[in-house]
């Protein structure tokens, strides 16, 4: 009967036997599976790359939030730098997650972005209460960057180069003008 209990309580609460990982916000809903970034790289006459940074919040079923908990979550991910390595510090405290986190691939510490590498990631995750430490655990969360390639050329306009005649008069010359535009 315990079994058949414990079965059930799996099926229908399957998020309080969840491990460790980031919710990411996606236009069709979160996703906890991994982190997929869409980038494009541009060729043609005005080359260039575009890589957004993917939104998300660590959450762990097996931790409460509360009011003063924060979370602190290292990438020790091989090959990341570990002067220091990259971090995130985060309020612990509402709604089952953390405050945002805003993922970006690279392998340093940045100020806005937390640092993660294409492939198998791995996090070193430190709660705490008013400073002291609640939990120690380790997780790992897979990052993939897709790429699409376009071509992107300039855009042109014809302009009138207007120039002033010594003996009287305006002289002009229809030129053609290009320019990339880079959003």
């Amino acid at each position: 009967m315990k079994n058949l209990i414990a079965l059930a309580s799996l099926t229908l609460f399957p998020a309080a036997f969840a491990a460790p990982g980031f919710v990411i916000d996606t236009p069709t809903g979160p996703r906890t599976d991994s982190l997929v970034f869409q980038q494009v790289v541009y060729t043609g006459a005005c080359p260039g790359t575009s890589l957004e940074p993917i939104r998300g919040y660590f959450f762990d079923p097996s931790i409460a939030t509360l009011s003063g908990r924060r979370v602190r979550i290292v990438n020790v991910t091989p090959g990341m730098s570990s002067d220091p390595f990259p971090f995130t510090d985060r309020e612990y405290r509402t709604a089952g997650r953390s405050e945002k986190i805003d993922f970006l691939p690279g392998s340093t510490h940045r100020q806005r972005w937390f640092s993660v590498a294409e492939g198998m990631n791995d996090f070193e995750v430190t709660v705490t209460d008013g400073g002291r430490v609640v939990e120690t655990k380790n997780f790992s969360f897979p990052v993939t960057v897709l790429t699409r390639y376009e071509g992107r050329w300039p855009s042109c306009r014809i302009e009138n180069d207007c120039h002033s005649n010594p003996n009287g008069g305006v002289y002009c010359v229809p030129r053609t003008v290009c320019s990339c535009i880079y959003n």
